[in-house]
């Protein structure tokens, strides 16, 4: 697999620039087998895979998520991190995140794209591509090893 890191310079790789979620979502990427490589996807730019959403004022933007991931059977993954939980109360997550969820999951089953929101809780990673829910309580977080 490839090395999720290569190319980064160290300040890329600090947790200065990335999320928790993001640090050990590469984490458990690194210590996969079947995984043939990972992309780090960008976060503006038309060179960047990005999902068209649109918020409650009808405005339409764009939601760039965070990983493309192959797998050594070919199906592709398309991740994305947000902060997770810290003693019941959510970290780093942007108001937008329902409305990207929805559009997220909208768009991976037209296009046949296995997908997922992934987040952390006592460092332990969890995804949910079934319902939204803020509260990472709900049964649909499931542990990552689980789905992916």
């Amino acid at each position: 697999m490839s090395n999720a890191y290569e190319g980064y310079t160290s300040g890329f790789a600090t947790s200065v620039v990335r999320s928790t979620s993001e640090m050990l979502f590469e984490q458990y990427c690194e210590k996969r087998e079947d995984i043939d490589w990972v992309y780090k996807n960008g976060d503006s730019g038309q060179q960047y895979f990005s999902i068209v959403y649109i918020d409650a004022l009808r405005h339409q933007w764009l939601f760039y998520a965070d990983y493309i991931i192959k797998m050594k059977d070919g199906t592709v993954w398309v991740i994305e991190t947000k902060g997770g939980e810290s003693r019941g109360e959510n970290k780093n997550v942007d108001i937008q995140i329902e409305n990207k969820f929805n559009a997220f999951k909208k768009y991976a089953q037209e296009k046949g794209l296995h997908w997922g929101f992934v987040r952390d809780k006592d460092n332990r990673l969890y995804i949910n591509n079934t319902v939204f829910a803020m509260d990472m309580a709900d049964d649909h977080w499931q542990p990552l090893e689980k789905v992916f």
